[in-house]
């Protein structure tokens, strides 16, 4: 009961701090046999959380850094934990052990998943593959005992993963099945498993590509929210965007860093577009104001703490969430004292809250269109803007 309790928390947790949990090719799955999911790590240990959201009865394998807190494994949730650097042949021994665990749990039902590459980071490029996947194979295809073991690359994608209320893209690629002899080679399995999860993942040459595609992906985002972030990444890094559209953008956004605020302005004037900040502002600010102790704390963490930021976002909620809970009850321990607050300052809370949530990203864009607006440059945005939305209306 308290495990589903905790499980039920975690997933309000994640689908309250993104906007939106998309996912994509899960229908493609095998409904038979063993699965296992092998996922590209891109934010850290919310990565795994996320997952734990959208399959049920998951079993996720974690590095020992993270479960020797108790507190962590709350977050984590149910996983096994192996060294993620293993130095001496006891620690070998260990890690086959806690796999040959996951292997056991795969073959009896559970969604076992790993992140392959060992860390994670918002970069450009999927990390060097290690072989705990290849070796948590082997020790399944054994348990299974001639049944057929698949293996599901998992792409995720942040629309942008440092920010709050941002999408998350989920998407099942192509399985690969393995078998005995497959195993007797770890490292041509290895390369097998690296290749099935590039197939799913985000990939530019470099960072700066990285910078000029997401940034592009986040412009076309900005007008149709139905257009999935990561096609649009997609679809810049394959050249599909014409060139003399890419041109401007690219000298729209020069000097411009992948954590500003999306480089748009209101094509038909700014009257509007103003009004409408003025108008959302209140909700927003409120929101944050009764909301102070646990987005100030999980702000500064984040700030001092994070070392890159694909971790960003970690910080925030493991700070976060135990100020929120403390600022809560403080807020019912005064309900109980003063039956005024109880009606008005519980009910004044959640509403300003739920309200300042659901508007932040309408929000957040429409501040970014004031802020372009006002700023150096608009000409040029505003040019870059038009051109995206007829490359968009043109069917792309």
């Amino acid at each position: 009961m308290l495990k589903r309790t905790m499980q039920w928390a975690r997933n309000r947790l994640f689908r309250t701090y993104f906007r939106d949990i998309r996912v994509q090719g899960i229908a493609d799955v095998p409904g038979s046999g063993v699965v296992l999911y092998a996922c590209v790590h891109r934010n850290g240990a919310v990565d795994g959380l996320v997952m734990e959201s959208v399959l049920d009865n998951t079993l996720g394998i974690a590095g020992k850094n993270l479960t020797r807190s108790a507190y962590l494994r709350m977050f984590l949730g149910d996983c096994v934990s192996i060294y993620r650097h293993p130095a001496t042949t006891a620690e070998n021994k260990e890690n086959l052990r806690q796999l040959k665990t996951a292997a056991v749990a795969a073959v009896n039902g559970r969604r076992v998943m790993m992140f392959p590459e060992g860390t994670s980071k918002l970069g450009p490029k999927l990390l060097p593959v290690k072989k705990g996947m290849a070796y948590l194979a082997k020790l399944t295809v054994k348990e299974a005992d001639g049944i057929p073991v698949h293996i599901v690359p998992v792409g995720l994608h942040y629309e942008r993963g440092f920010e709050f209320r941002s999408v998350v893209e989920i998407y099942f690629g192509r399985h690969i099945i393995v078998d005995s002899q497959d195993t007797k080679d770890l490292e041509k399995l290895t390369e097998r498993i690296s290749e099935a999860m590039a197939s799913v993942a985000v990939q530019f040459d470099d960072a700066e590509s990285q910078r000029r595609g997401e940034l592009f992906a986040d412009v076309v985002v900005s007008m149709d929210e139905t257009i999935s972030h990561r096609q649009a990444c997609l679809d810049y890094g394959a050249g599909s965007v014409p060139q003399h559209v890419r041109a401007v953008f690219d000298d729209a956004i020069k000097g411009r860093d992948r954590h500003s605020l999306v480089p748009v302005v209101p094509i038909g004037g700014i009257a509007g577009v103003a009004l409408e900040l003025l108008l959302l502002t209140p909700f927003v600010a409120g929101a944050f104001i009764v909301n102070a102790l646990p987005v100030l704390g999980g702000s500064v963490a984040a700030r001092l703490l994070a070392d890159d930021d694909n971790v960003i976002t970690l910080w925030r909620i493991l700070v976060g969430t135990p100020l929120l809970f403390l600022q809560t009850t403080a807020y019912f321990l005064l309900a109980l004292f003063n039956p005024a607050w109880a009606v008005f300052g519980l009910v004044g809370y959640s509403a300003m809250t739920a309200t300042g949530i659901a508007v932040y990203w309408r929000w957040k864009k429409v501040l970014a269109q004031v802020f372009n607006m006002l700023a150096g440059g608009r000409k040029e945005i505003r040019h870059s803007n038009v051109l995206a939305k007829e490359w968009l209306e043109c069917g792309r």
